[in-house]
């Protein structure tokens, strides 16, 4: 970056095709030790999208900061976090951006859930945030037209904080899967699962009651990433509990068996009634199965 001020003017009127050419240059990602990230960013012909901005140096990454400090129509601080970079390779063997937040006000979960995508599928990085904001009481305090707030606000006695944690838990549960014991997949896949069904109705209900339009976000956000999860172990959990319960299993298969001949015998009550109805017996006969489910 050169030494003048960011020109955030012309960020706002690239595509994003542009942007990535400008900005995700590999080389200038990896030389990269600061960087801006800004969430809910329009630019042209995107609205509402994750940027990152990578900077050589801490202090110019600092100088862009406050001017986004300085000038809320550049961006809002809430939205904004300060950030230094470093830079390795995932358990995958894929570069990886590891970033950790100095100031603004975003947590490291809004970022990994947020900008991950922008990461795997245009920077092409793989993405892992840490740390904790110096300010972020005072950039959360901010409010702009929708008057929404990132402070934590207690709903059924569970605060956006308290729902990412336990997410978090659950989602590094289901990284250890691939890797623990043959013997312990079982029950890791089992104790993750248990962890989500338990986590689903708190997101619920969290999302219904709380008045927080950006904890809403967030938590939708992690109802999705859970979702997706739990799309994935379910095959998985189902195989499990039907090999340590065989019983609940030929029961479950033996009440399908009755009720499709139950259905099987009610309509051709319906159907053949008046053929039936010439055959000693049968109607009764008919009967008696349509009432087995």
């Amino acid at each position: 970056m050169a030494n003048d001020a960011f020109d955030f003017e012309h960020l706002k009127g690239l595509k994003l095709s542009e942007y990535k050419k400008e900005f995700c240059k590999p080389a200038m990602l990896k030389a990269g030790k600061a960087g801006i990230v800004l969430m809910k960013y329009d630019i042209k012909a995107r609205k509402k999208g994750a940027i990152y901005l990578s900077f050589k140096k801490l202090n110019l990454a600092k100088s862009a900061f406050e001017a986004i400090k300085a000038d809320k129509s550049i961006h809002l601080i809430k939205r904004t976090a300060l950030v230094n970079a470093s830079h390795g390779k995932g358990e995958d063997g894929k570069s990886l951006i590891t970033l950790d937040i100095i100031k603004g006000g975003l947590t490291a979960e809004e970022i990994q859930l947020g900008a991950e995508e922008l990461f795997t599928q245009t920077i092409l990085m793989g993405l892992k945030v840490t740390g904790i904001s110096a300010d972020g009481d005072e950039a959360n305090s901010e409010t702009d037209t929708a008057s929404d707030s990132a402070t934590d606000t207690v709903t059924d006695n569970s605060t956006i904080k308290e729902l990412r944690q336990a997410f978090q838990n659950a989602k590094q549960m289901y990284k250890e899967v691939g890797k623990v014991d043959a013997k312990l997949k079982a029950k890791t896949m089992l104790d993750t699962w248990n962890q989500l069904e338990a986590l689903m109705p708190k997101l619920e209900n969290f999302i219904s009651s709380s008045d927080k339009a950006v904890q809403v976000q967030t938590a939708t956000k992690i109802t999705a990433a859970a979702q997706k999860i739990q799309a994935n172990l379910k095959p998985l959990i189902d195989k499990i509990k039907a090999k340590a319960n065989p019983e609940a299993s030929s029961n479950s298969n033996l009440d399908t068996l009755t009720k499709g001949i139950s259905d099987r015998a009610t309509e051709l009550l319906s159907t053949y009634s008046s053929e039936i109805s010439k055959i000693k017996d049968l109607a009764d006969k008919l009967k008696t199965l349509s009432q087995l489910a």
